[in-house]
């Protein structure tokens, strides 16, 4: 998919939320996307990590954070921000575009027509930036980042979660059961190259990619066990 302003399916918004809040004890950073007069939209793909992509919201804010970029017009007059401790992981089928033309009022349209210019004008950088803070994050040597940013390991974790409970294909894209990564092969939403999975074929083979969790043990000695899926 191209580079582009997106709208997120508004569901998979509160699948995220609410996955965070369970990880998290109750508490989520997962952005708001609905407001009163106009739904919140994001940017991207800005970063790809094991096959997942992730975009990062677009906000009105002008003040910017270590971790956020200020969005400048031709004058350098601040427009808003891109605020990447916020980014989300999202399945293709869970966006939309945001069509520019389609926007009815005027100042609106000018205004993310500068905002999607300087975006693509800084397409590197953003992604450098979107890396960065990512790298970041995991890290876990930043505290008051880390106690104000979203979970991305657990978010990847939901999105996998999700895809799984809405019958989302996960082609050619199986949890690695020795190292507890994802394969390379491609994770998308069903398309004509799918080579889908069953439910039960997933949740058999699948590992957390999340490396906080524990070796795997293979299933023949515990068919008990309850399989991590992230």
């Amino acid at each position: 998919m191209k580079i582009d302003f997106y709208y997120v399916d508004k569901g998979y918004i509160k699948y995220l939320k609410n996955y965070e809040k369970q990880h998290r004890g109750g508490f989520t950073c997962v952005p708001n996307i609905e407001y009163a007069n106009r739904d919140k939209f994001v940017y991207g793909a800005v970063l790809e990590i094991n096959k997942i992509k992730y975009y990062v919201p677009v906000s009105s804010q002008t003040k910017g954070k270590q971790d956020d970029m200020l969005i400048r017009d031709k004058k350098n007059i601040i427009k808003g921000s891109l605020r990447f401790a916020y980014m989300i992981p999202v399945p293709n089928c869970c966006i939309s575009t945001l069509f520019i033309d389609n926007i009815k009022d005027e100042n609106r349209k000018i205004l993310i027509s500068k905002e999607l210019a300087f975006c693509r004008k800084n397409k590197d950088k953003i992604e450098k930036q979107a890396q960065l803070t990512y790298d970041r994050i995991l890290s876990g040597k930043h505290i008051g980042l880390n106690q104000n940013s979203c979970d991305f390991k657990v978010l990847e974790e939901a999105y996998i979660q999700y895809c799984i409970d809405k019958n989302i294909d996960l082609p050619k894209e199986v949890v690695n059961k020795e190292s507890g990564k994802i394969s390379e092969q491609k994770i998308n939403c069903p398309s004509k190259t799918t080579f889908p999975l069953s439910r039960d074929m997933i949740k058999k083979n699948a590992k957390t990619i999340s490396s906080k969790h524990s070796e795997h043990q293979p299933a023949q000695k515990n068919k008990n066990r309850n399989n991590n899926l992230c």
